[in-house]
């Protein structure tokens, strides 16, 4: 991934934290704003897992998931981690 790909992706993340906020899923945005995307998937499911503590989440075969064909280490478990995020949103 470049650096500009980070920092896209990096905006998205901070407007769709925004949108949680605003809708109150979120209580507050809960990374800073020099994080990774990384550091803010990862941030994203840990606040949705604190705010949503009973939420029960499928486990999806990771053998057999799409980001396998990323060969960006970072991005595939941005995906998996998206993944779980994509859950709690659907489910609350």
């Amino acid at each position: 991934m470049t650096d500009h790909d980070d920092t896209v992706l990096a905006e998205k993340f901070r407007t769709l934290y925004a949108h949680l906020c605003r809708e109150r899923i979120l209580p507050s945005m809960p990374v800073t704003e020099d994080a990774s995307p990384a550091q803010m998937a990862t941030a994203l499911r840990q606040a949705l897992c604190s705010a949503y503590p009973t939420t029960r989440l499928k486990r999806t075969m990771k053998s057999i998931h799409y980001a396998n064909a990323f060969a960006d280490t970072a991005l595939k478990e941005c995906a998996f981690t998206l993944d779980d995020v994509e859950q709690y949103l659907r489910k609350h």
